[in-house]
């Protein structure tokens, strides 16, 4: 006595699960480019933070955007003051603004907020050290707007040219954050860029269904049943 046994698989199953294949091909494809991406094109600051010993660092609460930004309004106000004639509070607003400046690249770096004048120098010395960025000159010039606040002793000329340091002081360490930063705050996972995708989808053979028959007869050999 035989038996002949017949398996029946639908179309729709099968491109439906060809299609769910493919599409888990293109998505590793694409996470695994990538990570690859944030390697090559996004450079990553690993050097530990020099200062974490201090007792005058904690952990930030605020994002290095908020101390950039701080640090801009207060240059604003600075040069306001300027005009004004009120050089004292100019410098004095313009030295805050430079505080800012280097808690935001030190959160942004290494998340930690910097509470002390001795702290901050040592952080500048500790960036040119690393050759991470030279503010040497800036910081030293914003000093001096702090002192001149408290014992005024310098002229309107010499605290615009101060100032104007302190503005290259941000710009710097803007330019720096950014450098340094961009793949910090893009996870390997994130979706890369539309016009990098399509030109390596290009590079990618494509998977397509094959056309199926409606129904399949597959055989299946008889079987002899005693």
């Amino acid at each position: 006595m035989t038996k002949k046994y017949v398996i029946m698989i639908n179309e729709v199953f099968v491109q439906t699960l060809a299609k769910f294949l493919t599409n888990i091909g293109q998505a590793f494809t694409l996470a695994t480019t990538s990570v690859l991406l944030s390697r090559i094109v996004r450079p990553r600051l690993t050097v530990p933070f020099p200062l974490a010993h201090r007792s005058d660092v904690v952990k930030a609460t605020k994002s290095w955007e908020f101390y950039l930004s701080r640090a801009k309004a207060r240059l604003t106000k600075a040069y306001l003051l300027l005009n004004e004639g009120k050089e004292d509070e100019a410098g004095e607003e313009a030295w805050r603004a430079t505080v800012d400046a280097l808690n935001a690249i030190s959160v942004a770096l290494w998340n930690h907020e910097i509470r002390s004048h001795n702290g901050l120098s040592k952080l500048v010395e500790e960036l040119y050290r690393l050759k991470i960025v030279d503010v040497t000159v800036e910081y030293g010039n914003a000093t001096t707007l702090h002192k001149n606040f408290y014992h005024i002793h310098l002229g309107p000329q010499v605290v615009k040219a101060c100032i104007n340091k302190v503005k290259e002081l941000i710009d710097k360490i803007e330019y720096t954050i950014i450098s340094l930063t961009e793949d910090i705050k893009a996870p390997p996972w994130s979706t890369i860029p539309h016009n990098v995708s399509h030109a390596l989808s290009n590079l990618l053979p494509k998977i397509e269904p094959k056309p199926i028959i409606p129904r399949i007869r597959i055989p299946i050999p008889q079987l002899k049943l005693e």
